[in-house]
């Protein structure tokens, strides 16, 4: 996977591109460079929803139809995880709302317990209400190993215990 990441060569923040997963269990990883948060003056945002939507179009150009993601940009980034999550999810249902017609699932990897956290709340707060697009989403199965996770039911999706 180095080999084919050095042929690519330097990607820009907020881009996306893909390689062969080798012997990884996935048969592609598709690379987004998040940014580095500056206070979010310098198209932070921007940039970050643009790593998740472009992720999420070069999955479709390859007829993937299931993505894994990090909270992109939150750990040595600094990203605030808050607004990472908002970021991530508005991107989604963008990606979501704009393909009604194409099935994908995507599954957040929920890294540690402080990011669990602040999804949980976050989710909880503002996403799960009968008519929202996150329910929505959920009833049409695009998150549902998310919200079964964020919800205690689902005990295969916790923190990576290196395991």
């Amino acid at each position: 996977m180095t080999a084919a990441c050095q042929k690519i060569g330097h990607c820009d923040e907020g881009s996306t591109v893909i390689t062969p997963g080798f012997k990884l269990p996935a048969k592609y990883v598709i690379h987004a460079v998040g940014p580095r948060w500056s206070g979010g003056e310098h198209n932070e945002p921007k940039l970050l929803y643009s790593a998740y939507k472009q992720s999420l179009l070069l999955a479709k150009e390859n007829g993937l139809h299931s993505i894994g993601f990090p909270l992109i940009s939150a750990g040595i980034f600094g990203y605030p995880m808050d607004k990472a999550w908002r970021k991530a999810i508005h991107a989604c249902n963008d990606f979501i709302q704009s393909n009604p017609d194409y099935e994908i699932k995507i599954t957040f990897a929920v890294l540690d317990d402080k990011i669990l956290a602040v999804i949980a709340w976050h989710f909880r707060r503002y996403h799960f209400s009968e008519g929202s697009w996150i329910a929505d989403s959920v009833a049409d199965g695009h998150l549902a190993v998310l919200v079964d996770a964020l919800l205690g039911r689902f005990e295969g999706l916790k923190k990576n215990d290196g395991g």
